[in-house]
């Protein structure tokens, strides 16, 4: 059970410019699934980008979102459409005040295959 999660920061404040940074989490872990909870729980991010290995691990991720990360489903708005991370046919889910989580609804097991994500990474750039 494992996710590529891409974070993406609004208010960036350091002085190189915010480049996507997809890491991968294995949720069969427990300090890194216990990184994940507490920060969904704690509303760290601002928006995610999140990608799965499995239709099971769709299911937990999306349940995640929805009981611990307190997110509900969302549809494409200005703000929405406006993240850097936005993809069209993935599914949104909003977390208050102003957290943005996009999740493929298409389990994509070959990416965590590849030791190189440079050209997943390229597709969020502008």
């Amino acid at each position: 059970m494992k996710i590529i999660l891409t974070e993406w920061y609004r208010e960036w404040q350091e002085s190189m410019s915010q480049q996507p940074d997809p890491v991968t989490l294995d949720l069969t872990n427990k300090t890194q699934l216990q990184f994940l909870v507490l920060s969904l729980g704690r509303g760290n991010f601002d928006e995610i980008s999140i990608e799965t290995d499995s239709s099971e691990t769709l299911n937990y991720i999306t349940e995640l979102l929805k009981g611990t990360g307190g997110a509900e489903p969302a549809v494409a708005d200005t703000v929405v459409t406006a993240s850097r991370l936005y993809q069209a046919d993935y599914h949104i889910f909003r977390q208050e005040p102003y957290g943005i989580f996009f999740v493929n609804p298409k389990p994509r097991p070959d990416l965590f295959a590849a030791t190189d994500r440079g050209e997943y990474a390229g597709r969020q750039d502008p």
